[in-house]
């Protein structure tokens, strides 16, 4: 083979490498560098359910004792109704990550996630924290302006977008502060009576059903 074809099949080669470089580089880029998933509880497990906000002095408990749920804090003890913890349940295995807004412990008290703003919210499955998530202030994302109508085509008239909210989250033993979908601080600014059974529905005896 002459050294000329050798040289040329080197260069090749070269290029080739280089460009799987390149590629591998951007495809790592492109990689998810944040944590998929917040919330990792089994609700069938879940024994006890805190919600904690020092700002406004409010602090409650849900808790399971021998398969009935209660609600409670300082001066409160009542039964509450199983459907509504569902509820409660099914709404926080939807909180996720929507993007990874700092990683500064510095920055906890701008979005409101450190410990003196903070709505708290902690889990427990038979003793055994499973959540502690610190749920910090909301904002409201502005939808993107649609295109333009191309020239000449039909001009529809605009639609008025409803903002998009969303939240500042932190898991307690991390620092990393994320974003999630909704307010979810006021969705968990809950008062212990939310969670308690429906009344009792009356029912009229005959006796006290009179016919005018």
């Amino acid at each position: 083979m002459k050294s000329s074809n050798i040289l040329l099949i080197v260069i090749l080669l070269l290029l080739a490498g280089i460009v799987a470089y390149m590629f591998m580089g951007d495809s790592s880029k492109n990689k998810r560098t944040f944590r998929s998933s917040l919330v990792e509880i089994d609700t069938s497990k879940v024994t006890i359910i805190k919600l904690l906000n020092p700002k406004e002095g409010k602090k409650m408990s849900l808790e399971k004792t021998d398969g009935q749920w209660w609600v409670k804090n300082d001066t409160f003890k009542e039964l509450a109704d199983p459907s509504k913890i569902a509820g409660l349940l099914t709404g926080i295995l939807s909180i996720k990550p929507k993007s990874l807004t700092s990683k500064n412990k510095s920055t906890w008290a701008e979005y409101q996630v450190d410990a003196e703003q903070a709505t708290q919210l902690v889990i427990e499955e038979h003793g055994t924290t499973s959540l502690d998530l610190m749920i910090g202030k909301f904002d409201l994302k502005q939808p993107p302006v649609p295109a333009a109508a191309p020239q000449g085509g039909q001009q529809m008239p605009p639609q008025q977008a409803r903002p998009m909210p969303f939240s500042y989250v932190r898991l307690a033993e991390e620092t990393e502060v994320y974003t999630v979908d909704g307010m979810l601080g006021m969705a968990l600014n809950r008062q212990p009576t939310d969670f308690l059974l429906p009344p009792p529905v009356e029912t009229e005896t005959a006796d006290s059903i009179s016919i005018e």
